[in-house]
């Protein structure tokens, strides 16, 4: 059952998906398809649904530079209200919290990739010259 239902939610996510149109998939009638979806992943489907919306939306918000408001559209939320609801209960963060929390991760990183490299690059030795002086010199 899981796995149908996984395989049905991930090529349809992006659609209005009914639970009456998941229950008939799998020969249920909806009360039953819901009790046996809750004891078997211990999540409603609702949730299992939101869930695996929001991870993709979590994935677009990284690697695009979608708006917010093309992912809600591209997710299959019912609503813009809805979908950013639904996003900061499951990541704590609103959509464009949660793309700017990445940014900012990301430009930490790349500010200490760069320190690196430049340390690395800009090794400094002390030569003394032909008078004793010393020099400092970059290699």
């Amino acid at each position: 059952l899981p796995s149908t239902i996984a395989i049905y939610v991930e090529k349809h996510y992006n659609e209005d998906i009914s639970l009456d149109e998941v229950a008939n998939l799998v020969n249920y009638s909806p009360q039953y398809f819901c009790r046996i979806f809750k004891d078997t992943t211990d999540k409603t489907f609702i949730d299992y649904l939101n869930c695996f919306r929001i991870n993709v939306a979590k994935k677009m918000i990284i690697n695009t530079n979608e708006s917010i408001y093309n992912i809600y559209i591209k997710t299959g939320f019912s609503s813009f209200s809805y979908f950013n609801r639904i996003f900061k209960k499951y990541s704590k963060f609103s959509p464009t919290e949660y793309r700017q929390v990445f940014l900012d991760k990301q430009s930490a990183a790349d500010d200490m990739r760069q320190i690196n490299t430049a340390a690395t690059a800009l090794r400094i030795s002390k030569y003394p010259d032909k008078n004793g002086e010393v020099e400092s010199h970059c290699y």
